[in-house]
């Protein structure tokens, strides 16, 4: 589990106004944040640094995305642009906060027994006991109900 990115993978953000949401940084449309997924673009944004929400000019449920680059984009550059439009194409922001929620539970708020079973199952995967096997393992956490 040293090279897992599992807690991460759990945790996904789900845009409200974009406020406090990085457009570049957090992967908040899909599982790759848009500077890894067009590296070209980011590095010709003057925007490196925008929220979400500094992007979309209008409502964020009918606005449009205005972009600001260091020079004109080729023709090459153009093409990842529209690619990057239909990566954005049926965003509606809505009047709440930002926030995280973890996948692992319907209403998106982290608990401990959810995380104990994702890495109950993880363990089981790589061969591992179980972590009620393990003496010691979680025995607090199980005396006060929370697994």
């Amino acid at each position: 589990m040293d090279d897992s990115n599992w807690f991460n993978s759990e945790i996904t953000r789900r845009v409200g106004n974009g406020a406090n949401t990085s457009f570049w940084e957090v992967s908040w449309r899909g599982e790759v944040a848009f500077r890894f997924k067009y590296p070209r673009l980011f590095s010709l944004s003057n925007q490196k640094e925008a929220y979400v929400g500094d992007l979309r000019v209008g409502s964020m449920s009918e606005g449009v995305w205005c972009f600001s680059w260091r020079r004109s984009l080729f023709v090459w550059e153009n093409e990842m642009l529209m690619v990057l439009m239909e990566d954005l194409e049926g965003f509606t922001g809505r009047q709440e906060e930002d926030v995280w929620r973890w996948r692992l539970e319907e209403d998106g708020r982290f608990t401990v027994k959810s995380m104990y079973k994702k890495l109950e199952g993880l363990m089981l995967e790589e061969g591992s006991i179980s972590l009620e096997q393990r003496p010691g393992v979680f025995s607090d956490l199980e005396e006060y109900g929370s697994v």
